[in-house]
């Protein structure tokens, strides 16, 4: 398999990530309790919590000029030190070919570049996708800390485990 290129994503790329997100409409239904709609490529771009829109970068990995990925990437959130992963979904035409490996290993590469006060990384797992995500984060050496905490998104109403791990192992 061929490594995968990441670069922040921007306007040019919208009809590209639309196409990654509704190529999985499970996803958004695990996760939001809805199908996909026709700006969530747009709002993905944009979306953050208040106060941190300087601090949100989303990146795609590429191979060539195909999008296999979008990691979704907040700058020393909720603590300094911390990146927090709100998203890494890779297309589905690609899963079960080891581009998650491969972009999460990139975004590795990419932190320790980009943010080297970054020691820590940080994802939060939905439970209604937990059969999905919790294998991979934990095959990336991440592991579950602290307690479930309840998760409302529009229909989806569950819980949101924080799972972490060092950027450098």
């Amino acid at each position: 398999m061929t490594g995968v290129v990441l670069r922040p994503l921007g306007v040019q790329d919208l009809p590209a990530v639309q196409d990654l997100i509704d190529a999985d409409p499970a996803y958004v239904q695990r996760v939001e309790g809805r199908p996909p709609a026709a700006d969530d490529a747009r709002a993905l771009l944009a979306a953050a919590p208040a106060g941190w829109e300087d601090d949100k970068v989303v990146l795609g990995a590429f191979v060539g000029d195909a999008l296999v990925a979008v990691v979704d990437l907040l700058r020393g959130f909720p603590a300094a030190g911390t990146a927090h992963i709100g998203l890494l979904q890779v297309h589905a035409r690609d899963q079960g070919r080891g581009f998650g490996r491969s972009t999460h290993n990139a975004l590795l590469d990419w932190v320790q570049i980009h943010w080297p006060e970054i020691t820590t990384f940080r994802a939060a797992i939905v439970a209604t996708n937990a059969t999905t995500a919790d294998p991979f984060w934990s095959a990336m050496s991440y592991v579950p800390t602290g307690s479930p905490m309840p998760y409302d998104a529009g229909a989806q109403q569950s819980t949101v485990q924080i799972w972490t791990r060092a950027v450098q192992l």
